[in-house]
C-alpha cells in the first residue's frame, strides 16, 4: 500500500501496449510479473507499482469471497450514496459515461482501447466530482474506516507517501493528494485537511494533465500567485541544429517516472519527431533552440547540452514534474 514492495509494475513491461486491449484472468496477468526479480528489497524505497494495486484487489476477493466490484459497491459506493460510481466495463452501456481522447499534433483522436480486466484494482473505476467529494468528506469521519486506520493511511512512511496518498506541504499547508491516469483520462484530487478544503479535477483528454489545473485552483483559494496557461508560439530553428537532437534517449531503470522508457528522435522532411516506445510519432515544435513543445499537449521537451555543446540527454516537463533520459545513440 506504500509502493515500497519492489514488485515490477506490469504497465512498464515492454509488451504492455500490445496486450492492454485483451481480456485477462487474474492468474494470467499476475504471471507477467510473478517470477520477475524484485527491483529492490521491500521497504528500501518508493516506486509506484500498478502490480501492487492489482494484488490488493485479488487479496480483497480472496478474503471476502466476493468479486472486487461487488465488494466496493456494498462497502463504499452504497453506504456513501455514490450512485454515479462503479467498476467500469468495456461492454456495458453506462449512462453519461465520458469518452476518452488524446491529441496527436492538432488532431483529436479516440484513446487506445483498454480492457478493464487489465487495470482491475489499479484503475478500473468510474466516478464524478460530486461522488468523489462524498468519498472525501467520509474520510473526515469513521463511517468507512476506523480512526486508527485513517491515521495509518495518512501517515507518511517513505518518500512522503502514506497508504496510496502523497502527503506534502503546499502553500504552507499539509496537502494529501493523488493523481491518476488511464487511456484517455486523467484525474487529480488534493485534500487540505487543515482547511477542510478539497480540489477535484477530472479530464477526458489523456494528453493533458489535471495536476496544473488542481494546483492553480488551490492557489486561487489560498490567495497565492499562479500562472495562467500561455499560448505557445513556434519559432524556426535551422536544420543543422535539429539534426543534433536525432538519436535515442533512455530513462534510467531506477527513475521514479517511466523507468526504461525509450525516446526516439528523428528528423523527417525538416520536422523533428519524437516517439515514446512504440507510441505514434509526434512532431516537436521549437520554443527556443533547446526547448520544444507538442501541439495538443502540456508537455515540454528540453534537450541537455554539455560544455562542448554535445547533446547528452533530454528532460520532459509535464504537470509540474520532470523526468530525464540519457542519450544512448
Amino acid at each position: 500500500m506504500t509502493h515500497t514492495s519492489g514488485i515490477t509494475s506490469f504497465t512498464e513491461l515492454p509488451d504492455y501496449p500490445k496486450t492492454m486491449a485483451l481480456p485477462v484472468t487474474h492468474e494470467s496477468l499476475m504471471a507477467r510479473f510473478r517470477d520477475r526479480p524484485l527491483e529492490f528489497s521491500p521497504g528500501e524505497k518508493y516506486k509506484y507499482s500498478n502490480s501492487g494495486y492489482y494484488l490488493l484487489g485479488v487479496i480483497i476477493e480472496r478474503e471476502s469471497g466476493r468479486p472486487y466490484a461487488d465488494f466496493l459497491q456494498d462497502n463504499i459506493f452504497k453506504p456513501l450514496e455514490m450512485t454515479s460510481s462503479g467498476y467500469d466495463s468495456s461492454r456495458r452501456i453506462i449512462k453519461n459515461r465520458a469518452s476518452g481522447y488524446v491529441t496527436q499534433g492538432e488532431a483529436l483522436l479516440n484513446a487506445l482501447p483498454i480492457d478493464m480486466s487489465i487495470p482491475f484494482a489499479a484503475g478500473a473505476l468510474t466516478s464524478t466530482v460530486d461522488d468523489l467529494l462524498r468519498w472525501d468528506q467520509a474520510l473526515y469521519t469513521d463511517k468507512l474506516l476506523s480512526r486508527r486506520s485513517l491515521d495509518e493511511m495518512f501517515t507518511p512512511s517513505n518518500d512522503e507517501r502514506g497508504y496510496g496518498w502523497a502527503i506534502r506541504q503546499r502553500f504552507g499547508r499539509q496537502v494529501i493528494e493523488h493523481d491518476g491516469s488511464i487511456n484517455g483520462f486523467t484525474a487529480s484530487l488534493s485534500r487540505f485537511p487543515g482547511d477542510r478544503f478539497t480540489v477535484i479535477v477530472l479530464g477526458n483528454n489523456g494528453s493533458f494533465l489535471t495536476r496544473p489545473i488542481a494546483d492553480a485552483l488551490s492557489a486561487i483559494v489560498f490567495g497565492v500567485p499562479y500562472n495562467l496557461p500561455q499560448e505557445r508560439r513556434a519559432i524556426t530553428v535551422d536544420a543543422g541544429t535539429l539534426a543534433r537532437y536525432v538519436g535515442q534517449y533512455q530513462v534510467p531503470p531506477d527513475a521514479p517516472l517511466s523507468p526504461n522508457t525509450v525516446h526516439t528522435v528523428t528528423l523527417e522532411n525538416g520536422r523533428l519527431m519524437r516517439q515514446v516506445n512504440q507510441a505514434p510519432k509526434v512532431e516537436l515544435f521549437a520554443e527556443s533552440e533547446t526547448v520544444f513543445f507538442m501541439k495538443g499537449s502540456d508537455a515540454q521537451v528540453v534537450f541537455s547540452l554539455d560544455a562542448a555543446g554535445r547533446v547528452t540527454g533530454l528532460i520532459v516537463r509535464r504537470g509540474g514534474r520532470e523526468g530525464t533520459a540519457r542519450k544512448v545513440k
